[in-house]
């Protein structure tokens, strides 16, 4: 198969996961959810290397993120951080990844890192839930 319709192929595929992904996420299934997420970040990670610019897609910032939510239900905390970071990462706008990911260290005790990830945020996009989000992490309150 020539490359440009592998890639086509390794994106549908990747859409089709991520939307089984989500439906097992609506019914509960956060392990079939995660695995289905997870291959789904796989092939969309595949496709990137074929790609000229080996940018992130925006659906494969959407998995990222969707496993971090199904990871955080599962409570592999470890899986739900390090998925908010690679939504993130793969797409620097995409300001509800780093909401949760701060929400989650914060949650967990871990106030600088939250703090860090607001801040990174702010960096890169202009958000008032951002912000709102960087003062109550500067101040004595709890997000």
């Amino acid at each position: 198969m020539e490359p440009r319709r592998r890639n086509y192929a390794l994106l549908q595929d990747g859409y089709r996961l991520y939307d089984q992904g989500l439906s097992e996420r609506i019914k509960g299934n956060y392990g079939l959810a995660i695995d289905k997420l997870t291959e789904a970040s796989n092939l969309l990670d595949q496709a990137r290397s074929h790609q000229r610019d080996g940018r992130a897609s925006t659906l494969e910032s959407m998995v990222f993120f969707e496993l971090g939510l199904c990871a955080e239900e599962d409570n592999d905390l470890s899986l739900a951080r390090d998925s908010y970071a690679k939504a993130f990462r793969a797409n620097p706008r995409y300001v509800e990844a780093y909401l949760r990911g701060a929400c989650l260290q914060a949650e967990n005790g871990n106030r600088p890192l939250a703090l860090s990830i607001v801040k990174e945020g702010l960096q890169n996009v202009s958000d008032p839930r951002l912000e709102t989000m960087l003062e109550l992490l500067d101040g004595s309150e709890t997000p």
